[in-house]
C-alpha cells in the first residue's frame, strides 16, 4: 500500500493513495482529502514509527497545511 507505484519526480512517487517523498532520512508518506467545510491532512515515516493528522473544520486551512508540511516546522523533527 505504501510501496511507490509511480514517480513523480526525483524526490516523490505515488503509492496506493498516498504520496512518498523521498528525504535523507527515509520516506515520509502523506495523504489529505476534504469536504465543504472540512480538511483533514495525515504525514507519517515508518521508519521512524511517527506522524502528524490534521482535522480542520473550514474551508480555508491550506496555509495552515503548507506551513505545518513545510521542513522547517519543528513538528517535522519527528523525521529527522
Amino acid at each position: 500500500m505504501i510501496r511507490p507505484h509511480v514517480k513523480v519526480d526525483s524526490t516523490s512517487s505515488w503509492a496506493l493513495g498516498w504520496q512518498v517523498f523521498h528525504g535523507k532520512s527515509g520516506d515520509v508518506i502523506s495523504h489529505g482529502g476534504d469536504n465543504p467545510g472540512f480538511k483533514a491532512f495525515v504525514v507519517g515515516s515508518v521508519a521512524h514509527k511517527a506522524g502528524w493528522l490534521i482535522l480542520m473544520n473550514g474551508d480555508n486551512a491550506g496555509p495552515i497545511i503548507q506551513a505545518l508540511v513545510d521542513e522547517k516546522c519543528p513538528l517535522n523533527q519527528i523525521f529527522a
